[in-house]
């Protein structure tokens, strides 16, 4: 603690009164003394009060310091009552289930992690494309990386809806998608293959799904492992071709014409036709038969019936050949309506007469007229669009009926050809009718008959023409002829021209499409391509290469191919190559398939090779072997 006498000093270094002598004090100055000496003593106690004031302070400043780090104002304390006993447990206990909780979820995740993810392997496995109707395996592969076994293993899918589940080759348990497996011993593995096959529409995408649930034998624990696998529908294996009377007046018989037949990599049987209920529609009639043709063994022909109906509007086909067949619906529209004029089939397949999947749905849209004057346009017999060739003679006839309860005068019809490759000079029309631009225009100074046309009578116009020859190629012109027939009635008005129309044909000019094969021993700069004698030995095997060069002009083509077959004595050495497509040889049948499938109309030009190779006998010697039979375009 400071001294207070050398406080005092320095706050006193120098007296301002002078010193009296002592021989000259007197009581006065004696007096003056003792009250000075007074003074200072009270000066000292007050210093030295202070002093341990702030002693005092500093350490409260310690004790009970405020935010700011001073003294806080211990009159202003807020007392508050401490927490009970209950109050802790129940705390203590919340906390414990906190970390309780996050333990096991970390266990798990950690668990699930390690016995998950790394150490069950679980995969599906099939091909990615598939023909619809075929048989073919999914494959479920699992194998146990971990180093304890498994227990209580069960497996289930859930397949695509269009899925028809034939076997597997480990009983399932339930419903034809569980399978149960008691155990699986570390490092072991094992597969499930499951047969089928799958219905549905060309490009369709189908989807498996798969899981397996499992307990390691040394926890209590039941963990999931997922997987998927994706493959669509490259075909349906069968071809079809329809063909309608698509312009047809209210109340007129018209029909559809349904032809199809296999392909070489059907699978689909049998299928059935519905049509969607329309109000507006009626079915009439059906007919099917086999179309007539002549086969190579016995020269004979067949027309068998292929399909019946079960019930109006339901037609069912109980085998599909590559014999092509044909189904005729006939069908009326009872009027003209926006949403009555489309005719919606569906075609399925069903392998227990239950269910039924479609693989092909077909909307076929009607223009329904109202008119009095109903015309009708045919091609060289047919109402329908067609292929033509160059110098191709067309032969046209424009049939006429008066359908109304009126008779009709002044009638006009005019026949609307539009190509550039038509050779107006050949025009054969034995009533002269005017030609303006594209079109043959007749009145009644041509046709008599027109001057007049009552209810219920008929008529036909009739003339030909040829197309141009094959001249120079130009790829921005149309390669068609768009034919449709129009009339005019002098004494009826009628606004709407696409009443006064027929149906319309367009007739595509058929590309110049050629396949040119060559068998080669040495190529074009004297390269040998093949191997072994040339000529050929026998008992000894000789090598050539295939070429077949393709060439198109004109128009796009569609599913392509170009066939050939392998004489008996003739091998494959399943060496080939092309830029376009693929080439496939098919062992049973020994033939060769050439896949194009679309051929742009920007690609004129594509090749492809393979080779061959011929072993000769005794019996071949001195003769001549043929090594192919040639090639068949589709």
């Amino acid at each position: 603690m400071p001294n207070p006498n050398n406080q005092l000093k320095k706050d006193n270094p120098k007296s301002t009164n002078p010193p009296i002598p002592e021989s000259n004090k007197d009581q006065s100055q004696v007096a003056l003394e003792n009250s000075t000496s007074e003074k200072e003593n009270e000066k000292v106690d007050f210093l030295q009060g202070e002093i341990r004031e702030n002693e005092i302070d500093e350490g409260l400043s310690e004790i009970y310091p405020d935010e700011n780090g001073n003294m806080a104002d211990v009159k202003k304390l807020d007392i508050k009552k401490a927490h009970g006993f209950i109050y802790k447990l129940l705390v203590s206990a919340v906390l414990l289930s906190l970390l309780f909780i996050a333990g096991k979820y970390g266990y798990d995740y950690y668990l699930q992690k390690t016995a998950g993810s790394k150490a069950i392997s679980f995969t599906v496995e099939s091909e990615k494309e598939i023909v619809a109707g075929k048989e073919f395996y999914y494959t479920i592969a699992y194998k146990n990386f971990d180093k304890v076994d498994l227990k209580d293993i069960t497996i289930t899918t859930v397949f695509p809806d269009n899925f028809i589940f034939l076997e597997s080759s480990m009983p399932t348990s339930t419903n034809d998608n569980t399978w149960k497996i008691e155990k699986l011993d570390m490092r072991r593995s094992g597969e499930i293959k499951i047969k089928g096959k799958l219905i549905g529409e060309e490009g369709q995408k189908n989807i498996l799904l798969a899981s397996m649930l499992y307990t390691p034998v040394n926890f209590s624990s039941e963990f999931k492992k997922e997987t998927s696998f994706e493959n669509k529908i490259s075909s349906i294996g069968i071809e079809f071709n329809f063909e309608a009377d698509t312009d047809t007046l209210v109340g007129e018989e018209t029909s559809l014409s349904i032809k199809y037949k296999a392909k070489a990599d059907n699978s689909i049987n049998s299928f059935r036709i519905t049509a969607e209920p329309n109000e507006n529609i009626e079915i009439l009639n059906s007919s099917s038969t086999a179309i007539a043709t002549t086969t190579e063994e016995n020269n004979a022909t067949t027309s068998d019936p292929m399909a019946s109906s079960t019930f109006p509007g339901i037609w069912q086909v109980e085998q599909v050949t590559d014999q092509e067949n044909e189904i005729i619906i006939k069908l009326k529209f009872k009027d003209k309506i926006e949403q009555g004029n489309l005719l919606n089939l569906k075609f399925e397949h069903s392998t227990d007469g239950q269910k039924y999947l479609p693989f092909l749905k077909k909307e076929i849209p009607f223009e329904i007229m109202k008119r009095n004057l109903n015309l009708n346009l045919i091609i060289n017999g047919s109402r329908t669009d067609q292929g033509i060739d160059f110098d191709q003679t067309l032969n046209y006839s424009i049939a006429y009926s008066n359908k109304g309860d009126t008779e009709m005068t002044d009638v006009v019809i005019m026949a609307v050809l539009e190509s550039d490759f038509l050779d107006w000079k050949s025009l054969d029309d034995k009533n002269s009718g005017v030609i303006k631009n594209d079109a043959i225009i007749w009145t009644k100074a041509e046709i008599p008959g027109l001057a007049t046309i009552t209810p219920n009578t008929t008529g036909s116009i009739d003339f030909s023409i040829k197309v141009s020859p094959l001249g120079e190629i130009d790829p921005n012109k149309k390669h068609q002829v768009k034919s449709y027939a129009t009339f005019s009635v002098g004494n009826i008005k009628n606004e709407n021209k696409l009443e006064n129309r027929s149906n319309e044909i367009i007739g595509k000019i058929n590309s110049d499409l050629s396949v040119k094969e060559q068998i080669k021993y040495f190529n074009d700069d004297n390269i040998a391509v093949g191997s072994g004698p040339l000529p050929p030995k026998v008992g000894e095997t000789t090598s050539f290469k295939v070429y077949w060069d393709l060439s198109n002009n004109l128009n796009e083509l569609t599913d392509l191919k170009i066939e050939s077959v392998l004489p008996q004595n003739v091998s494959w050495q399943n060496k080939n190559q092309t830029d376009l497509g693929t080439i496939q040889y098919d062992q049973a049948s020994r033939k060769i398939t050439w896949n194009i499938g679309r051929l742009p109309i920007t690609v004129y030009k594509a090749t492809a090779e393979f080779d061959i190779s011929v072993t000769p006998t005794e019996e071949d010697r001195n003769k001549i072997m043929i090594l192919l039979s040639g090639t068949i375009q589709k």
